[in-house]
């Protein structure tokens, strides 16, 4: 007589636990116990769920030996690290120093330049994917260098800057007014991707517009009107305060008309504000001075210093948004407001917190 696959343990206790397991690995193992359970083959479990037979036997023979537990892979502990603790620490000394002072020249760390600093400091040798792996498991991050503009503020500007602002903001809210700042972005509207995943070997075609009754030539393309040339986008104006407070618009462009018309929405939702905003050129002072006087001093307005975008919290939340929607084709801007304003809604897209030299 054939000895029950595992005997110990009911079908219904195998079909909760698939239910239940979020493991995508072990799921499957699951899936396989509970088709072995049902006196289902080896070959027949491997073609319901595609993987071959061999695998499934060896599955089901690890868990038949150790139990449920055996679903999932045991931890593999990887190769001792080359460094000691002492030499580790030397090495982060040495990284939050950066390349220049440690004599190389450069003023940004690459894997090369690390692992050629792990050689001549400590005689060890290392592949450039290890200092790699090296380097995430200390919660260092690869970033591009930002080209700072030579009129932009320096650390004592900016220090004085904070210090400054946070006395105007604790005498504004013990006045009422709430803090916020503001910012503009501008995101593309595309209508297709250049290129995508597909199991057809030969090419995926779409169709362009319509040709006129004349035929239109190379010349006559390359010229083509402003209109045109002109990448189709939308702007979206936004304000977040304290406690996720935030409110967004959309517009067809960045300027004067459609920023007054924010504050004022912003001003009909929040009452009395004290905005911080940057000084894009469609941040009108006259007009600024002019909406101060018509909410009856209700709107108050703060500039950061010039090039400082580090200042502006908001700037973080623009990178949010773009990130949920990379790789998202919107054909118009109310899809564009649909993803932004659901993923807000469904909090798969947090606002971000303002920056504590902001908050009262």
């Amino acid at each position: 007589m054939t000895k029950e696959f595992l005997s110990g343990i009911s079908a219904e206790k195998i079909k909760k636990l698939f239910k239940e397991e979020e493991n995508p690995k072990a799921k499957n193992r699951l899936h396989a116990c509970m088709l072995r359970k049902n006196g289902m083959t080896i070959e027949e479990i491997a073609e319901i769920l595609q993987i071959p037979w061999g695998t499934i036997q060896t599955w089901l023979a690890r868990i038949e030996k150790g139990g449920l537990d055996a679903i999932y892979d045991e931890k593999r502990p990887g190769a001792a690290c080359k460094l000691t603790d002492k030499q580790i620490k030397k090495l982060l000394r040495d990284l939050d120093k950066g390349p220049q002072k440690c004599g190389l020249g450069v003023n940004l760390w690459t894997c090369p330049l690390v692992n050629l600093h792990i050689k001549n400091t400590f005689g060890v040798e290392y592949n450039d994917s290890s200092v790699f792996l090296l380097l995430k498991r200390h919660n260092y991050r690869l970033v591009v260098p930002r080209l700072k503009n030579r009129s932009a503020a320096t650390p004592e500007e900016i220090k004085a800057f904070k210090k400054k602002s946070k006395s105007k903001i604790k005498y504004w809210n013990d006045k009422g007014y709430a803090i916020m700042v503001m910012d503009a972005t501008h995101k593309l509207i595309k209508n297709e991707p250049k290129k995508g995943w597909s199991r057809e070997k030969h090419p995926v075609h779409y169709f362009g517009p319509k040709k006129t009754d004349g035929q239109t030539t190379n010349t006559q393309k390359k010229k083509g009107t402003k209109a045109e040339k002109k990448s189709h986008s939308v702007t979206i104006l936004g304000a977040i305060g304290e406690n996720g407070t935030h409110y967004f618009e959309f517009c067809d462009a960045g300027n004067w008309n459609n920023v007054k018309s924010f504050l004022l929405n912003v001003h009909a939702n929040f009452g009395k504000v004290l905005i911080f905003m940057d000084n894009a050129r469609y941040h009108i002072k006259s007009g600024l001075k002019q909406l101060t006087k018509e909410t009856n001093g209700d709107l108050q307005f703060e500039f950061f210093l010039k090039y400082t975008p580090e200042l502006n919290p908001i700037e973080t939340q623009w990178r949010e948004f773009k990130s949920k929607l990379a790789g998202m084709y919107a054909k118009t801007a109310s899809e564009i407001k649909d993803l932004l304003t659901n993923g807000i809604k469904n909090k798969t897209l947090s606002i971000v917190k303002l920056h504590d030299y902001l908050i009262p």
